[in-house]
């Protein structure tokens, strides 16, 4: 039996994620007995070396054949060499071949899978019981890995391993066979601690029940953020975080000024000490020291509240709304005139008198009650004045704004001024130029026609 390639593939590969090294229809017409080579390593592009278990897995037509992922212990041989089971594959059925490393190193190294078909030689056998026990001596020299069944089919071995004009192969059931892949993973998975369960996997996640996808369920979307379809105030703001308080700032919270809270609690009488009296009687509550609080006439006795009646008291005061009504008695309002309280009518006269009027119940003055005949000559004189009364009212006046067509006195004294007494520049160039008194300031400037008619004037400010 020669195996035939069927599906080649040869490429860099970046194994240290799972990988497909070949994929193809071995057949289109024909069902096919087939399996997988696969060579890792070139001699320049080769395996880092570190051995381990690698994964294989192989799907046809569409399914994962089984045991999936197939692990294969590889030693540190740089260049290495993996052969899978036979398996059945259906006409027009895909194959494909997957690897993996456990090294990260692996990163680029060339591999080169074959799909071969393994009993397409021996078709023409099938009508015959020779053909029959040498596919059964095939099949065992597949399937187990004692070195009995070597010695007992060591004419099938001889021709598995064949040179055939391109090498012969070095295939050994011993190594190769199920049995021994199976052996591998036995030694390797069976006999292994450590692995958690299920319940061990949420525990160690600090997960209370199988529930993962409730929980992520809860956790807002990008979508569910960009349009904002949960409530604002859920939101975490940054801005708004205050960095919980240190050992020291709970202490300063407390009032606790260090860390002794044990031995303050310890100084506190237990129920115990309390019954067995073990602690100081002095300091125990002296009844004899005890005074009761005071009696509601006790209170009043205090405030100076001869009896319960400070609601009473208190609707006597206006209120806003009664003072703004004015409902009182006009005679109870205050005299401005005199400083001091009106009781009486004769008072309110007297007030009246001095210039001041109550009209209704409002204190006002009375018409012309301040007129030059009763104000006393020179009541006002520059004596009464202060040192700078005079100079204020004057520039009081001066300044008045839009006095005089729109300027103040002083603006158009100075205008004046500089008409009459300043000095002009520009005569009978139709723009003539008006400087101040002081000799400096333009006041303004007039621009005139042929005729010498001012057009226009354009004063300072």
């Amino acid at each position: 039996m020669i195996p035939a390639a069927l599906l080649t593939s040869n490429a860099d590969r970046d194994l240290t994620s799972q990988v497909t090294v070949v994929t193809g229809i071995p057949d289109a017409s024909n069902a096919r007995w087939c399996q997988v080579s696969i060579r890792l390593g070139d001699g320049a592009k080769n395996l880092d070396g570190s051995g381990g278990l690698f994964e294989i897995t192989i799907e046809n037509a569409g399914q994962t054949v089984q045991p999936d992922p197939q692990y294969v212990r590889f030693s540190t041989a740089v260049r290495s060499m993996v052969v899978t089971q036979p398996f059945h594959v259906t006409a027009g059925a895909t194959v494909t071949a997957k690897v993996k490393s456990p090294n990260g190193a692996d990163t680029d190294v060339d591999v080169t899978a074959t799909v071969d078909g393994v009993l397409g030689q021996l078709d023409a056998l099938t009508s015959s019981r020779a053909a029959a026990a040498k596919m059964l001596a095939y099949v065992q020299l597949l399937a187990r890995s004692d070195a009995a069944i070597e010695g007992d089919l060591a004419t099938e071995l001889g021709e598995i391993n064949a040179d055939e004009g391109s090498g012969a192969g070095n295939y050994s059931g011993q190594t190769d066979s199920g049995e021994a892949i199976r052996d591998q993973g036995d030694s390797a998975y069976l006999t292994a601690t450590g692995f958690l369960d299920a319940a061990g996997v949420r525990t160690a996640i600090g997960m209370g029940s199988a529930n993962l996808d409730t929980q992520l369920a809860d956790i807002p979307t990008v979508a569910e953020f960009e349009a904002r379809s949960i409530v604002s105030a859920d939101y975490f703001v940054v801005g708004d975080y205050t960095a919980p308080l240190d050992a020291a700032g709970i202490r300063t919270a407390v009032g606790l000024g260090s860390a002794n809270l044990d031995t303050q609690l310890g100084d506190i009488p237990t129920v115990a000490e309390f019954e067995a009296r073990s602690i100081v009687a002095a300091d125990y509550f002296v009844v004899g020291d005890y005074t009761a609080p005071l009696s509601a006439a006790g209170i009043r006795s205090a405030v100076g509240l001869a009896s319960a009646n400070l609601d009473t008291q208190l609707a006597d005061i206006p209120t806003v709304a009664e003072l703004n009504a004015r409902t009182l008695v006009a005679a109870s309002y205050f005299n401005a005139g005199s400083d001091e309280v009106t009781t009486d009518a004769a008072s309110r006269t007297a007030s009246k008198a001095t210039g001041f009027a109550v009209p209704g119940d409002e204190m006002a003055l009375e018409d012309d009650a301040i007129t030059a005949a009763k104000i006393a000559a020179n009541a006002i004189g520059a004596s009464e004045l202060a040192t700078d009364a005079v100079n204020e009212i004057a520039d009081a006046l001066l300044d008045r704004a839009s006095a005089i067509d729109g300027k103040t006195p002083r603006q158009a004294l100075r205008y004046i001024a500089a008409g009459l007494a300043g000095k002009i520049s520009g005569a009978g160039t139709g723009t003539e130029i008006f400087v101040g008194i002081d000799a400096s300031t333009t006041r303004f400037t007039v621009t005139t026609d042929a005729s010498g008619n001012r057009t226009a004037v354009t004063y300072d400010a």
